[in-house]
């Protein structure tokens, strides 16, 4: 596995409204939302559609391909990392 840097941290005034729309990662890539305080809204879209709430204790796997949209739930502060692939 070949392992990507963190994000930078994002608090409910910085998110990018990139995250906050739908968007995906690339083939054989996953990662892991992780809040540092306050709530993430997390939405997955299409086979097997979902919508959670993270937070400190909770963080959200992000499959690969898996077409989703992440969005501050009130003030919070988090980052995206762990984003892997298969080398090769």
């Amino acid at each position: 596995m070949v392992a990507h840097k963190r994000t930078a941290e994002f608090d409910d005034g910085s998110s990018r409204a990139a995250r906050k729309n739908n968007h995906a990662t690339k083939p054989g890539v996953w990662g892991v939302n992780h809040i540092v305080s306050g709530r993430l809204r997390y939405r997955i879209h299409g086979l097997g559609a979902r919508e959670m709430l993270l937070d400190p204790e909770r963080p959200g796997l992000v499959g690969s391909e898996e077409m989703h949209q992440a969005a501050p739930d009130g003030p919070a502060r988090f980052f995206f990392a762990e984003f892997r692939r298969k080398a090769g």
